[in-house]
This record gives C-alpha cells, structure tokens and sequence, in this order.
C-alpha cells in the first residue's frame, strides 16, 4: 500500500479542483418557479395557434 506522502501530490491536485461552496450551492430555480414558466410558455403557445385559426371579422 502507498504511503500518504507518496499521494500527497496527487491528493493536492484534485483538492484544488473541488468547487467551492458559493459554486456547490448556487441558487437554482426552484421546481416550482420552472412549472410556472413552463405553463406559461405552454398557454402562449395553446394561445397563439389557436389564434391563427380564428376566422377575421370583416
């Protein structure tokens, strides 16, 4: 088995890569917030074909 000092560098290298925390846990969109978008995306869509198929008034 390798001893620690053997490691020591190769440990340093991908410890120095870890993300920190502000990057761990940034802020996401909460569940909640992407149904919300993803309804009124759905409604404007629903809406604007619907719309193309209303005959115009004269």
């Amino acid at each position: 088995m390798p001893s620690v000092e053997i490691l020591r560098p190769v440990l340093a290298v991908h410890l120095q890569t870890l993300p920190n925390q502000a990057e761990t846990f940034a802020r996401k969109p909460s569940l909640d917030d992407i149904v919300d978008r993803a309804h009124e995306l759905l409604l404007a869509a629903v809406g604007t074909r619907l719309a193309a198929h209303v005959p115009q008034r004269t």
